[in-house]
């Protein structure tokens, strides 16, 4: 479709107003964006929930940071319109927008409070979960509202989803002192009644919940995508990584589900699962973006909120592409360590894959090429070497690297690489790459010393130098270097310096209670170490 916003029609958007904050309904044509993922920038504020509207556009909520005034309609890849800016207050509400911009609120009963999720019920009436006291709402397109109480006294539920078993589905929460103490998926029938099934120890704080395409329920807890069929079993699959926030989750259109995920609380990502637990994330191009929403939009892609932007990402991703580093500034004689992760996509493509190091002059080309018995060489040249060509990504592929300056490389900012590329393409145009990671560092000249201190004493350098390694500082040549020895003293514990090793040995003073000092003129390359002893340390530990 185009990128006008279709606003004509008679349709209805049903959503929950939210108290103390300023919320702007916004509506989105559907760019045809063809890069995995595309951020798209508001011109200020966060956007929340998004869903697909039935008119072909996205919808979603944009809460801004100035509660005196909305923002003027933009024009951005995609089109968005602002349909309506209000100020609420601690009157909870259920509103209704229609694809025109027409608002109508429904004040909920007194004491009632929302938490901000809603959903289309089998039976033609919306139902909405309630934060205080835990109850699930219900509300006929004229408005009408019915509350049911949940069975279980101080749980709360967050978010609702229609079953296939023409029933409500909903994830509840028991919190006592801060903390999560017990957690449950919720099923309310059309006329009321409600079941409770307890969840498992290690699915803490289940959050979004969604209808899947194999007949089940989906939903996102603390580490975990568990999944419970509509007769109450409960199974579910670990992320992978560590610490992970999944959020929202919603079916997609390729037969998977697709969830955001905060990644130790700062990595923002997107995932998929299919019904049989294989998992797939891409981290987002926005640094520390937290994504909060997702939805299927009606172009085929995943549509989702981060930070300030609107995120589209479609669903034949060939690949992901990740490189790491071992420091960020290296000098003379140094190696940079290097490891570039490939992870497959939902899509089993045959790609290329390129890997190495950008040179300063931003043309030349570090390739690291893959020779006998799957040694990985450097070649220089003037455009990348495949590592592997026409490969199929099945699994997620580690290679590590290496490379040691010698000195004849021009001193500035290098950038490491990996790239997925279509097969036999040429990866420098940009209709052939797929995927593209970089990674940068700084290489510095000069005189290096090598410094290694043993125990628990420190040295320091005066001048400092330029830290570019472990354990390795950068001079210009001809620069006097005096280093010092410090022993470390707690109460009556002390760490005595021993004395000075490789290019400082027999040189300065050293003496149980004083400094040990030693000066170097950095002509060429120094090394030089420190040892330090506690023999107090240990008597009494």
């Amino acid at each position: 479709m185009g990128r006008e916003c279709n606003k004509a029609g008679h349709s209805k958007l049903w959503g929950l107003g939210l108290g103390l904050a300023l919320w702007c309904a916004v509506l989105v044509g559907v760019a045809g964006a063809t890069d995995p993922i595309t951020e798209f920038p508001l011109p200020a504020g966060s956007p929340s929930g998004i869903t697909a509207g039935p008119d072909g556009a996205l919808w979603f909520t944009w809460s801004t940071v100035n509660p005196f005034k909305c923002y003027c309609p933009e024009t951005w890849d995609c089109t968005y319109t602002q349909i309506q800016c209000r100020i609420k207050n601690t009157t909870h509400k259920i509103g209704r927008i229609t694809a025109a911009g027409a608002i109508t609120e429904f004040p909920l009963p007194a004491g009632s409070y929302t938490n901000g999720r809603i959903t289309a019920g089998p039976d033609g009436a919306l139902w909405f979960t309630e934060y205080a006291p835990g109850r699930i709402g219900r509300i006929t397109r004229a408005g009408t509202i019915t509350e049911f109480s949940l069975p279980t006294a101080d749980y709360y539920p967050s978010s609702i989803t229609a079953g296939p078993d023409g029933a409500l589905w909903f994830t509840e929460n028991l919190v006592n002192d801060n903390r999560y103490i017990a957690k449950k998926i919720g099923r309310i029938t059309m006329a009321g009644a409600i079941t409770e099934f307890p969840l498992p120890a290690a699915y803490d704080i289940p959050a979004s919940i969604t209808a899947g395409p194999d007949g089940a329920l989906w939903f996102t807890a603390l580490n975990h995508i568990g999944r419970i069929t509509t007769a109450g079993t409960v199974t579910g699959f670990q992320l992978p990584g560590g610490l992970n926030y999944p959020g929202a989750i919603t079916a997609g259109p390729d037969g998977a589900l697709w969830f955001t995920d905060n990644f130790g609380s700062s990595v923002g990502k997107i995932g998929r699962i299919t019904t049989t637990g294989a998992i797939f994330e891409v981290t987002l191009p926005t640094a520390d973006g937290i994504p909060s929403s997702i939805t299927a939009g009606p172009d085929g892609a995943l549509w989702f909120t981060v930070g300030h932007k609107i995120g589209r990402i479609t669903p034949d991703i060939v690949g992901i592409a990740a490189v790491s580093l071992n420091e960020s500034a290296l000098c003379t004689g140094r190696t940079i360590s290097y490891q570039a992760t490939l992870t497959p996509g939902p899509k089993l493509t045959p790609v290329d894959i390129y890997l190495g190091a950008v040179l300063p002059d931003g043309v030349t080309f570090l390739s690291l090429v893959q020779g006998p018995s799957g040694v990985i060489s450097v070649a220089l040249g003037p455009s990348p070497i495949p590592f592997q060509a026409n490969v199929l990504l099945t699994q997620s592929v580690v290679v590590p690297s290496s490379y040691t300056f010698a000195g004849f490389e021009p001193v500035g900012t290098y950038s490491t690489y990996a790239r997925l590329a279509i097969a036999g393409s040429n990866p420098l145009l940009p209709e052939n790459e797929l995927d593209l990671a970089v990674q940068s560092f700084q290489f510095t000249s000069g005189a290096v010393l090598s410094l290694s201190v043993d125990a628990g004493g420190s040295v320091t350098r005066s001048p400092a130098g330029t830290h570019c390694g472990p354990g390795g500082y950068a001079f210009a040549p001809g620069t006097r270097v005096t280093l010092t020895a410090e022993s470390y003293f707690l109460w009556f514990v002390k760490d005595d310096f021993l004395g000075w090793g490789g290019d400082c040995a027999g040189i300065g003073r050293r003496d149980s209670r004083t400094h040990g000092t030693c000066t170097l003129v950095m002509t060429t390359n120094k090394s030089v170490s420190a040892s330090f002893d506690c023999p107090l340390c240990h008597s009494y530990f």
